[in-house]
């Protein structure tokens, strides 16, 4: 009795180490997920583009990761994509703030606003 219990126990571990190591395994395939290097950003309204400007993003397999603008790293607390359509929530210092965007083979354009208003700024990025 006592080795039929045992084995079921064991049975069951594998199991659900199994399902755990092909979620793990998963997650790390999403093709969007990686590092970003900013080209440019602008305000919507202006044809002027800021190629000086310094700023990054990652995106981790997870929905979350790391934008990094105005020597300041900003938390992202999630991140998605669907049918090329790009979201994001970026927190600090306990304020969020939403960007939406496009991302398409590698180019990522984000608006940290509505994307007609030519008062929000836009951020492009290339993935490295």
């Amino acid at each position: 009795m006592k080795k039929i219990t045992v084995r079921i126990l064991c049975a069951v571990l594998l199991g659900v180490l199994s399902i755990g190591c092909f979620a793990a395994c998963g997650a790390k395939n999403n093709p969007d997920a990686g590092e970003y290097k900013g080209v440019y950003g602008k305000w919507v309204g202006s044809e002027d583009k800021d190629e000086d400007e310094e700023f990054s993003l990652v995106l981790n397999a997870d929905g979350t990761g790391t934008f990094k603008r105005d020597d300041n790293e900003f938390t992202v607390k999630e991140w998605k994509v669907e049918d090329g359509k790009f979201s994001m929530t970026e927190k600090f210092l306990g304020l969020e703030n939403e960007y939406t965007g496009t991302l398409k083979d590698g180019h990522l354009e984000i608006y940290g606003g509505d994307p007609e208003d030519e008062l929000t700024y836009m951020y492009v990025f290339e993935k490295k």
